[in-house]
């Protein structure tokens, strides 16, 4: 009995250990930290304004795996398996000495500096996919060996100079294309906005790479010299604009949202969820206090500025109003009025607040373009505005008597369009990478020229 006992007991024990091994091997590994996946987006929205091509502090590169590998002037970032000894982790917390990163932000949640220390104890490795290894680690400017697509332009406020929209660039013109004056290279493949401040200071580049960010640039343009740089999205930004003081900052995003940020530091202070589908252009109205959006869901919306309220839609859904999704809007620079155009080729000027009935806030329609509206601009007095897109025409009208005042033909889309600061003449450019000057005396070309260096192709 006491033997068939020990034995039983003898058994248990062997079965239990037993248990205890097989338990202990097919128990689930940690998972790995993905730097592709869970850190680089950290890193490209808190850190990568300050640490590109265009602004290294620090002579810290953060838009690639390898230029952080690399580490700046104050040494190597990690040591692989050790996060207790590694200067990032030092930095996102602000000790050993260090100054707390991102620098002027509260510190990152714990969650994701344990992301960074549980990356680094695991050996700091890097699962880059091959087709994000082409992210920029140059400040050189690009080359070309033929024209690229002109998706932005606008004059200085002084009139001393024609920006833009090239590859990776902006390129700074005289007005009559004469003379390159400078180019202002940055992260962003592709531009969507260039915007000067009020004051004349500032260019605003907004665009981004698309699927993977969305980037504001504020540059000192006649230094070229990037003030600072903010990623707020994981896409492309669209339709940026200043308040009129110069103090806020506005653009749409492929979230569908309309977002709001301090002009002087890049810090975010509205977020605006009332679009159903893109956002491609924003306007704030004189006193600052509303702000306008314009989307591909067909409207055209209202919102406070200190609320993020929706106060309502300029568009309604009527015969007279948009049938198709928005693609432009503009405010007049003398006037709380904005001219907004999209798919059905109707540009259409509407009032500032929202009145409702029927034809809602629709000032007057100006004639239909061959093809969806693409481009818009207003004189700098606003007496005059001008709308382009697919078709080849580019109509300049009377805003107050929609008298046609010129008829412009291009052989190609427009997707940039800028009176001279004068009234006397419009820049017009679009997809075959040319900027034309039209005499809107006569609608006939003054010159035009390929804004773009051109490089001859290797055979």
């Amino acid at each position: 009995m006491r033997s068939s006992l020990a034995s039983f007991i003898a058994c248990s024990v062997l079965v239990l250990v037993g248990a205890n091994r097989v338990s202990a091997a097919d128990s689930p590994k940690e998972d790995p930290v993905s730097f592709h996946r869970q850190l680089r987006p950290i890193l490209q929205q808190k850190c990568q304004g300050c640490h590109q091509p265009a602004k290294l502090r620090g002579g810290l590169l953060l838009t690639s795996f390898d230029g952080a590998a690399k580490g700046g002037d104050g040494g190597k970032l990690w040591v692989a398996g050790k996060p207790a000894d590694s200067l990032l982790v030092h930095s996102l917390k602000g000790v050993n000495g260090q100054k707390l990163m991102p620098e002027g932000e509260p510190a990152l949640p714990a969650e994701q500096i344990g992301l960074f220390e549980k990356w680094i104890a695991q050996g700091a490795k890097d699962d880059t996919p091959e087709q994000f290894k082409r992210t920029l680690v140059t400040q050189e400017a690009p080359t070309y060996t033929a024209p690229v697509t002109i998706t932005a332009m606008a004059h200085s406020p002084d009139g001393t100079a024609l920006a833009v929209a090239g590859y990776r660039e902006v390129l700074l013109h005289k007005p009559d294309g004469s003379e390159l004056l400078g180019r202002l290279v940055g992260l962003s493949e592709r531009i969507e906005s260039v915007v000067f401040s009020p004051d004349g200071n500032i260019l605003l580049v907004a665009g981004g790479s698309a699927g993977r960010f969305g980037e504001l640039q504020f540059w000192d343009w006649r230094k070229q010299k990037l003030l600072f740089s903010v990623m707020p999205s994981f896409d492309t930004v669209y339709g940026a604009s200043f308040s009129n003081d110069g103090k806020l900052v506005a653009f749409g995003c492929a979230d569908n949202s309309l977002r709001i940020i301090e002009a002087d530091k890049g810090k975010q202070v509205r977020k605006l969820d009332h679009h159903l589908d893109w956002v491609f252009g924003t306007a704030f109205t004189l006193n600052g206090k509303s702000i306008i959006s314009a989307s591909r869901d067909r409207t055209v919306k209202l919102c406070e500025v200190d609320t993020g309220a929706l106060i309502g839609n300029v568009t309604t859904l009527d015969p007279t109003q948009p049938s198709s999704g928005m693609r432009q809007l503009i405010r007049r620079p003398t006037a709380d009025q904005c001219l907004a155009g999209g798919e059905d080729g109707i540009p259409r000027l509407y009032g500032g607040e929202v009145k409702g009935g029927a034809g809602g806030n629709l000032i007057r329609t100006y004639g239909k373009l061959p093809g969806k509206v693409e481009s818009a601009a207003f004189s700098a007095d606003g007496k005059m505005l001008a709308a382009g897109g697919v078709g080849g025409t580019v109509m300049v009208y009377g805003t107050d008597d929609a008298r046609q005042v010129a008829k412009l033909s291009v052989p190609c889309t427009t997707f940039a369009l800028s009176f001279q600061r004068d009234g006397k003449a419009l820049a017009v450019a679009g997809h075959d990478g040319k900027v034309r000057l039209f005499n809107l005396a006569d609608g006939k070309p003054l010159a035009e020229f390929v804004p773009v260096p051109l490089t001859p192709a290797k055979n």
